[in-house]
């Protein structure tokens, strides 16, 4: 079993003024989108797809800023998706483009769509019993088949008194975590391994 360690974060889209998380498109708004990112930066995206057999024109995940940098648009799909765009490159959201044609059955239409995680919220993904010895060392129980918040700020002050003590990567990465979270969060911040 993989277990995921990080922030647990407010969504990003509650704030006064966020966009809608999806802007739907045109076929060829998306076309042209996924081509241009494939044209300047196809390393840019985590997956990228042209004219796939199944799903059609897709560019999953981008980078925002890579995304933005170089990119000419009409000036309709420009005023259609200026705002999604700023407000990824400032949370530093990852954008994904979409012609959805395996969902055409269903009248999906093509969109573009901010994700949700940030591309620079630190986590690390070990197994479960990884975690739980990781946590131990801390002297933090934890039942990853039972997945709760633990508080940030009594995860900084447990990986802190132990790498007074030893050098220890688990521990290092776990208070980048939890000072990540707290920065993002506030003190009542929280950490969440599931």
């Amino acid at each position: 079993m993989s277990v995921i360690v990080s922030a647990l974060l407010p969504n990003v889209f509650d704030v006064e003024g966020a966009p809608t998380q999806e802007v739907e498109l045109t076929r060829e708004e998306a076309i042209e989108l996924v081509t241009s990112v494939h044209r300047r930066a196809p390393d840019a995206a985590r997956y990228i797809g042209l004219n796939d057999f199944q799903f059609g024109y897709y560019a999953i995940r981008v980078e925002p800023q890579r995304f933005v940098k170089g990119l000419l648009l009409p000036p309709a799909l420009h005023a259609k998706i200026s705002a999604h765009l700023a407000f990824a490159q400032k949370n530093n959201l990852g954008i994904s483009v979409e012609t959805r044609d395996d969902r055409s059955h269903v009248d999906a239409k093509p969109l573009l769509r901010l994700e949700s995680d940030r591309f620079d919220d630190p986590q690390v993904q070990w197994t479960g019993s990884h975690a739980v010895e990781a946590l131990r060392d801390l002297g933090i129980d934890y039942d990853t088949d039972k997945p709760h918040p633990l508080s940030a700020k009594e995860l900084v002050a447990a990986c802190e008194q132990r790498l007074d003590k030893v050098s220890d990567m688990d521990s290092a990465r776990l208070l980048e975590i939890a000072e990540y979270a707290i920065s993002q969060a506030g003190p009542d911040a929280q950490v969440l391994a599931a």
